[in-house]
């Protein structure tokens, strides 16, 4: 019976075992203790560190290899590990939370007893530092005594959370100028365009008013320079930007797992195709493309211009842009 990287049992058919829905995880966890621990993780998580979305970049059980690999099942196929907030911390980038709030997630993780892993403490020398990612690490009888604790309520909050922040408040009353998205959308593009990015120099108030729209047409204007996408530069985050910065990430993905692309060390998985996945992918294209039994050689593409075009996209195996 095949199992994931930390011992546990893949759903393939789907009928191996039980699924839960673990709000606001998107799909669901494994259920039983499972998800007792990680649900309770979570909604520490959520009350001590910062807001867990509304369902939009929260993730849970995906039957799927693990990332860098050819080989092994993820976690996920396992419904045993867990995303969030995967905009604002995607997997590659390096300390994407304070070190106030990192304290705060080891103080829960701590809670839990060491059953549960964070992949921003991976080793670096073997995976990509994650720091959306949250996987059991343990074995189910040891897991069970966590739980049990958790559901006798014996386990108890030990860290007081981190102070939040006044909210932000507009000096001058700002009015929207395109309402195309959710107010809570805005909110979530906002918080990325804004820690993440860059771009976006407002407040997180879910208003899309002029400085959002500048911040959008800054996303769209630096795809279009460093990969020749041809998005259209209105300012608008539409379903065109977001099916963008979804293929983006999936690009990210596979290119990262190209020994030229590793050598110039993480590239984030973050949505943006900006400077440095544009280095990954010339680098990539070049190493691949010198000699006749390269694969960039082979698929007709002898210029290493960073641009994932056609004969990329066939060398690395991915779909062709939305």
């Amino acid at each position: 019976m095949a199992t994931s990287q930390n011992g546990w049992t893949v759903r393939l058919n789907g009928d191996e075992f039980k699924v839960v829905a673990v709000p606001p995880i998107i799909g669901s966890l494994r259920a039983g203790d499972v998800a007792t621990v990680l649900g309770y993780v979570l909604a520490q998580f959520d009350a001590r560190v910062e807001d867990a979305d509304k369902g939009k970049d929260d993730w849970g059980g995906n039957v799927r290899p693990i990332r860098g690999q050819s080989s092994g099942y993820s976690n996920h196929a396992s419904w045993t590990a867990m995303d969030v907030n995967a905009m604002l911390h995607p997997r590659g980038a390096i300390n994407t939370f304070s070190a106030a709030e990192q304290k705060e997630i080891h103080e829960i993780l701590d809670e839990v007893e060491g059953t549960i892993r964070w992949g921003g403490d991976y080793n670096l020398k073997i995976a990509k530092r994650d720091d959306m990612h949250f996987e059991v690490n343990v074995g189910a009888a040891a897991l069970a005594k966590v739980a049990a604790k958790i559901k006798a309520g014996t386990i108890k909050p030990s860290g007081g959370g981190i102070k939040p922040r006044p909210p932000e408040k507009p000096t001058v009353p700002v009015k929207a100028v395109w309402t195309g998205i959710s107010v809570e959308d805005t909110k979530l593009v906002q918080r990325y365009l804004k820690q993440v990015t860059g771009d976006y120099k407002g407040i997180i108030d879910g208003i899309y008013g002029p400085m959002m729209v500048e911040a959008v047409k800054r996303y769209q204007r630096r795809q279009n320079q460093y990969g020749k996408f041809n998005l259209k530069v209105d300012g608008h985050w539409d379903s065109k930007v977001q099916a963008h910065y979804e293929w983006v990430k999936g690009y990210q993905d596979l290119i990262n797992d190209w020994n030229a692309s590793q050598k110039l060390g993480a590239l984030p998985e973050d949505g943006d195709f900006g400077n440095l996945s544009w280095k990954h992918t010339k680098a990539v294209q070049s190493a691949n493309g010198k000699a006749p039994d390269g694969f960039y050689y082979k698929a007709g593409g002898r210029i290493a211009d960073g641009d994932p075009g056609p004969i990329t996209l066939k060398m690395i195996g991915y779909s062709k842009h939305p």
